[in-house]
């Protein structure tokens, strides 16, 4: 009598893994989302906190805070005192 060799996987042992995939990405999907939102927050955060030591450093240099939605079109400074 020849033994009888499985070389493959059950449909059973299939669907667990399955479903054991789906259940573990159901708990990591919205603390990724979650991760992805904070980094953007923080980005945006240092960004700001950028912006202002620049503006403070051209304080420094010049005096002058940049206003530039305050001048004509034509005039390209971009500082009012």
């Amino acid at each position: 009598m020849k033994k009888k060799y499985n070389k493959g996987f059950s449909l059973i042992e299939i669907v667990v893994v399955l479903a054991i995939m789906g259940v573990i990405a159901a708990f990591l999907t919205p603390m990724l989302f979650n991760y992805l939102s904070e980094s953007k927050l923080r980005r945006a955060q240092a960004d700001a906190r950028t912006i202002a030591a620049a503006i403070g450093q051209f304080n420094t240099d010049t005096g002058l805070y940049p206003i530039y939605s305050l001048l004509p079109a034509n005039n390209t400074n971009a500082t009012v005192k």
